[in-house]
């Protein structure tokens, strides 16, 4: 399932913060990572900060140590 979330500072896995930030996912998977241009159709608030990790080469997204 396709889905988009959106927080207040989403820290990449290279330690790069990105204030007001997007992240697409593809299930648990990260497909793209991306600053909040205004208002975007479909895409969920949760606040707070996403950190993003990479495993075996595949980025997954943690709210709060829980992976998204």
């Amino acid at each position: 399932m396709k889905r988009q979330v959106a927080a207040n500072r989403i820290i990449t896995s290279d330690n790069t913060e990105i204030k007001l930030g997007v992240v697409e996912l593809d299930d648990t998977i990260v497909t793209r990572v991306c600053s909040l241009q205004g208002e975007q159709p479909f895409t969920e608030w949760i606040g707070g900060t996403i950190t993003i990790k990479t495993a075996d080469g595949v980025m997954h997204a943690y709210k709060d140590n829980k992976m998204i």
